[in-house]
């Protein structure tokens, strides 16, 4: 080999060790313990992709996304094998149907603890972080469900597998009504405040109308009238003060009380 190969050489060699920290991460993504079919390893080699089922010569394997969290935006993956006969495995839950059981508590957990979030909202804040969250977490429900019920419709003997479609629909189900409910609380609550700041401004016109004529006047013929009070103590001038003080906090009672 020339001198004048090497950086070729150099350079291909590059390429395939890139190429390997690329295939590599995503070759594993099927456990090498599992023996399915190639059909199946080599459609999830690369890339994951959308929850789904895929069955080949009595395997099947369940794609599904792990819960969604608030400070994770990718999608994490868990795979869930069945042989032929008839047993469950998963990658990070461990042995049997449990753990598919386990995956879908996950998500209905998640979704009663929406729940009491929504019910004990008072603000849109409260509304807004309660849909913010039910968003994705509905999302990946509905895809769960529908790949598990697929799996049901290839196995329907399967009576732990029957059991968690159930559960799956009762998640998906839920969390639609919890998403809807998120929707119209916020909306709700926007619609009273935006209510509530148009009565105050319908009070401040009203103040503003009674108190206009005499601000009229007062530019008309100024404020420097003798009114008699020129020569009177002083405290008569702070009690006119504390009087004004207490109109104005009753004007404020008015402006801003809410209807009941």
């Amino acid at each position: 080999m020339s001198e004048s190969d090497a950086p070729t050489v150099d350079k291909l060699r590059s390429k395939v060790g890139s190429a390997a920290l690329i295939a590599g991460p995503a070759m594993a993504i099927v456990p090498p313990r599992w023996q399915v079919p190639d059909s199946i390893r080599h459609s999830i080699a690369k890339v994951p992709g959308a929850q789904r089922t895929l069955e080949a010569d009595g395997h099947i394997v369940l794609i599904l996304h792990k819960l969604p969290t608030e400070h994770c935006a990718n999608r994490e993956i868990r795979l869930f094998w069945r042989n032929p006969d008839g047993t469950w495995e998963s990658d990070d839950l461990g042995a049997g149907i449990k753990a598919l059981q386990q995956h879908v508590t996950e998500f209905n957990n998640r979704v009663v603890e929406l729940e009491d979030m929504e019910n004990n909202a008072t603000s849109a804040d409260g509304y807004f972080n309660v849909r913010g969250q039910i968003v994705p977490i509905h999302r990946a429900a509905e895809n769960m469900s529908a790949a598990i019920s697929r799996a049901y419709e290839l196995c329907p003997d399967d009576r732990g597998l029957l059991a968690c479609r159930n559960l799956a629909a009762g998640v998906e189900r839920t969390s639609e009504l919890l998403k809807d409910d998120a929707a119209y609380g916020l909306e709700y609550t926007m619609a009273k405040q935006a209510e509530s700041q148009s009565l105050a401004s319908h009070r401040l016109n009203l103040i503003a109308a009674i108190f206009f004529p005499i601000l009229a006047f007062a530019s008309i013929f100024g404020m420097n009238l003798e009114h008699g009070f020129e020569h009177e103590a002083t405290w008569l001038f702070w009690l006119f003060v504390a009087v004004g003080i207490a109109i104005g906090i009753v004007m404020k009672s008015i402006v801003f009380r809410t209807k009941r």
